[in-house]
């Protein structure tokens, strides 16, 4: 296997000392270059972030401060809701609070039907007027202030307790700057600004804006956006209980790193790290290259099948020393590979050999010619997942004198392989064992079991199956689920149902008590028996077939024979599988009333 020789092509060109320098350089000078570019970076970030922190700490007094102005209103209105609840509340006395806040107008509405009308206030000319297009719905906000740039005043509401009715102030937008202070809590060169949802300008610290500001730039928090074609750092927040949003910003190009001083600094630091590392890398470059080359060399014996050459110990390996080690370790395992694989190929010989033959008894073990019933069609299809699989099906043909009757099940052993094949195969014998001595189906599904649990003791296996029994001249069928999953019964109408019964998997306990289902069928009907190899078929996304796929195939199968059924259902797996591979075994029986 190593006859042919390393082409001139394949050997080490040049010099491996001019190489390590050349790396050396790169991995060094090149991260230190990126090194300046990160730290730069970091002390814009740095910049940045002390900049968006003292954005951030008046922008939270500024939404505090209106945020005490919004509770200070609401008290108020509280205030004036208790002294109307309690009688003490006049035409005079609500003129005059509204005089001593400074305020438009003090007011109450209540809601007619879906619109809320003035029906007292302290200015008599706002009796009256409807104030639906402002209050949409009281019960989402205890109080709300609303702003309308339009009219330059602002809304106030609170519920009232009792419960269709609210009261409320109005103030001009000059009054609420003037209570909340914002034109002293700033410190320059930031402005503040009150915008409404839209983006336009309520009031703000900066002349400038006047009108509508483009908040898509902002929406995020913090962000840059452009006004009067200059660049601003912007910070925004909604204020609670209101229709504001606050607006704070400063002009971008402020706190920026002093970029000549900075690289003056950091490249005197580069100049003094290659004057002195340079020297020493270029020594340990034309040394470290000389254990590299008998490195090589070895390697390249080895290639050509010395598999005796090693590599040896240098005083200046380090790391190549460590490398000759592992190449060393390598070729000794290798040689012993070479002896395992062959043992072994022996043995996967054997095993694959005894594998076919144990598939080959499964196949034969299973019903090859189907039982020929003249009020039933009856179609199987049969895939396994490995060589030998755990899934089986069984029709056992019963002479009584009412009338012949069909014992048929289908079941899937837990587990795959031999543990699984050797188990199922188990099963399908003692159920025929019993179907031939018991005629009552509880009786044959309770002693099969029974008999299985000698065999599984504590190992954990158990078996699902699904077994019935058909009476062919009155066409009633018996049936009982162990643990498995339902059968499908397609009526002739198109309508489909699932027939089960509660049970528990064979060989987990003994049965003491068992639940037994009958339905009568009728001629056009047809029963489907699957395994979970059906509807836990993957494709490439790992999207399973499922329940409802395999009911919306099915509803689309009305007319057709079992034999069609049958092997559309096997051909519809493989076209939804594309071809992925098969995860369980697949076992479908179909079973069609004639007469």
């Amino acid at each position: 296997m190593f006859k042919d020789k390393v082409s001139p092509d394949e050997k080490v060109k040049g010099s491996l000392a001019a190489r390590i320098l050349l790396v050396t350089a790169m991995l060094v000078i090149l991260p230190l270059v990126l090194l300046s570019v990160a730290l730069y970076y970091g002390e814009v970030q740095l910049k940045k972030k002390e900049r968006h922190f003292a954005l951030q700490v008046l922008l939270d007094r500024s939404v505090r401060s209106v945020s005490h102005t919004i509770e200070d209103c609401a008290l108020l209105l509280e205030t004036i809701d208790l002294l109307s609840l309690a009688g003490n509340l006049s035409q005079d006395t609500l003129s005059k609070l509204a005089v001593q806040r400074q305020v438009t107008t003090l007011l109450h509405l209540s809601k007619v039907g879906h619109r809320y009308l003035c029906d007292h206030s302290s200015d008599p000319s706002w009796v009256g007027r409807d104030f639906s297009y402002l209050v949409t719905d009281e019960g989402k906000q205890p109080y709300l202030l609303i702003c309308q740039p339009q009219q330059s005043q602002c809304y106030f509401f609170c519920v009232s307790r009792e419960s269709r009715g609210m009261w409320g102030m109005v103030f001009s937008t000059a009054y609420l700057v003037h209570r909340t202070a914002l034109d002293e809590s700033l410190v320059r060169p930031t402005n503040l600004s009150l915008l409404t949802p839209s983006g336009q300008v309520l009031f703000s610290t900066l002349p400038s804006f006047v009108s509508f500001i483009d908040r898509t730039k902002i929406e995020k928090g913090y962000d840059t956006f452009t006004w009067g074609k200059k660049k601003r750092i912007g910070l925004s927040r909604s204020i609670p209980h209101s229709n504001l949003i606050m607006l704070i910003s400063m002009p971008a190009h402020i706190s920026f790193v002093d970029f000549p001083g900075f690289f003056l600094k950091l490249w005197l630091f580069l100049a003094c790290t290659a004057l002195i590392g340079g020297g020493g890398a270029l020594f340990l470059s034309f040394r470290l290259a000389m254990p590299m080359r008998h490195f090589c060399k070895t390697m390249q014996e080895v290639g050509e099948g010395n598999l005796s050459a090693r590599c040896r110990e240098d005083s200046m390996g380090f790391e190549v020393n460590v490398l000759g080690t592992i190449f060393n370790r390598m070729v000794e395992s290798l040689i012993q590979h070479m002896k395992n694989v062959e043992r072994e190929r022996g043995d996967k010989e054997k095993l694959a050999h005894e594998l076919m033959i144990g598939h080959e008894v499964q196949h034969s073990m299973l019903l090859q010619d189907l039982p020929i019933r003249p009020s039933l069609e009856i179609a199987v299809q049969y895939l396994s997942a490995k060589e030998v699989g755990g899934d089986f099906y069984e029709f056992l043909v019963k002479e009584c004198p009412g009338g012949d009757q069909l014992l048929f099940a289908i079941a899937d052993a837990s587990g795959k392989g031999i543990s699984a094949c050797l188990y199922s195969l188990g099963v399908r014998s003692i159920l025929r064992s019993c179907g031939r001595i018991y005629s009552d189906l509880s009786d044959i599904v309770r002693e099969t079991n029974n008999l299985f649990c000698y065999d599984t003791g504590d190992s954990g296996i158990f078996v699902t199956a699904w077994i019935a029994c058909f009476e062919e001249s009155s066409r009633k069928l018996h049936y009982a689920n162990c643990g498995h999953h339902p059968a499908l019964l397609q009526k002739k109408s198109g309508e489909i149902v699932s027939l089960t019964t509660q049970g528990i998997a064979l060989g987990v306990c003994r049965f003491e008590d068992l639940s037994i289902g009958s339905i009568q069928l009728e001629v056009g009907d047809t029963l489907l028996l699957f395994t979970d190899g059906v509807v836990e078929a993957h494709n490439s996304h790992m999207t399973m077939f499922g329940q409802n796929r395999l009911f919306h195939w099915l509803s689309g199968q009305l007319g057709n024979s079992s034999g069609g059924i049958a092997d559309g259902l096997l051909e519809e797996i493989r076209h939804f599988s594309e071809g992925f591979a098969q995860y369980d075994d697949i076992t479908i029986t179909v079973l069609k009333v004639k007469k």
